[in-house]
């Protein structure tokens, strides 16, 4: 046999080298094109931008317009920052290909232990040195959710106090991001509700409704100024109190120098319910005493008089930011 020459020898070696290197640059391609220039960039990016609560950037990125008459509130800062924060786990998975132009990016994620996907359609719009795709967002419109307050007139939705003019409004959001909504004033407040939007939704928007109930602060202060008028009512020296609820009817005739008393024995019980956009009153009832000294005309012999007397009534409710107004209205 002969020797291999010497030139062949570098040859191979030449020909060995020269794969690696194709190799190793076909390699860099792959990885500059999957982690720079890749589809899985953008979804990152995005991420990235809703936790830092930056909603400009977010919304370049995401191309995405706004729902016309939804309101922009929750686009940027702390409240869409708060969006994020029981979103944990998060893993952006591979590319599916739809075709050479498009490609679909699933991200799994975890919301209070349940396990959320969402995904993200982008399409490649440019080549970079010939060998680099360029990936963004399809083109979409935001999503909404809807926030509605009983008898009220704002709200605050991640920790971002926002109107509500006659007690609803559609607010345009991020996805994913969880939006948790409160109420609470002086003297009505509601138990705080959520929900998660995971999808970018086409027609309907989610709830946030707040059912808004007084607070014990209120029905104190309601029952306070309902017991002042009829302790009021029950220092009239009369049988029937002008302006009350309660009476003694008939004109018994009382004994020389005795006097006619009055004594609330039962407080109407206060309930304020929601009705025709306002706050009302249910019927007031209670029970009065009157005691007094009564005299036989006949014989001249006096006796005690004590009678029971149930009474109902109902109150105009008026309230505001910082104070409350009962007026009763009695028949």
């Amino acid at each position: 046999m002969h020797a291999t020459s010497p030139a062949l020898r570098s040859a191979a070696a030449w020909l060995l080298g020269l794969t690696v290197v194709i190799a190793a640059a076909i390699l860099t391609i792959f990885l500059v094109n999957t982690n720079i220039y890749g589809p899985q960039k953008q979804v990152k990016e995005y991420l990235q931008a809703l936790r830092d609560g930056d909603g400009g950037k977010a919304l370049g990125l995401l191309r995405a317009g706004v729902p016309d008459g939804a309101n922009p509130a929750l686009l940027d800062g702390k409240g869409l920052k708060a969006t994020m924060d029981d979103i944990e786990d998060v893993n952006i998975g591979d590319p599916k290909s739809s075709d050479e132009e498009h490609v679909t990016v699933p991200v799994e994620y975890t919301v209070d232990g349940n396990t959320l996907t969402t995904s993200y359609k982008l399409e490649k719009v440019d080549t970079v040195w010939l060998f680099f795709d360029e990936w963004a967002f399809v083109p979409s419109v935001l999503p909404t959710i809807s926030a509605s307050v009983v008898n009220g007139n704002h709200a605050t939705i991640n920790s971002e106090k926002v109107g509500l003019p006659d007690g609803e409004a559609t607010f345009a959001v991020f996805y994913p991001g969880e939006y948790t909504a409160s109420y609470k004033t002086k003297y009505f407040e509601a138990k705080p509700t959520e929900v998660t939007v995971s999808t970018r939704q086409d027609s309907s928007s989610s709830q946030l409704a707040l059912a808004a109930k007084p607070t014990e602060k209120l029905v104190n202060d309601v029952s306070t100024r309902i017991r002042q008028y009829l302790n009021k009512c029950a220092t009239q020296d009369v049988f029937y109190p002008d302006g009350c609820p309660f009476s003694h009817p008939g004109t018994p005739f009382l004994a020389p120098g005795a006097e006619i008393n009055w004594k609330i024995a039962e407080y109407p019980k206060i309930k304020i319910d929601a009705f025709n956009d306002m706050w009302v009153l249910k019927p007031l009832t209670g029970t009065a005493v009157v005691t007094s000294k009564k005299i036989d005309t006949f014989s001249g012999a006096t006796s005690p008089l004590r009678a029971e007397h149930d009474f109902r009534f109902t109150a105009r409710l008026d309230v505001n930011s910082g104070s409350v107004s009962v007026n009763p209205v009695v028949d």
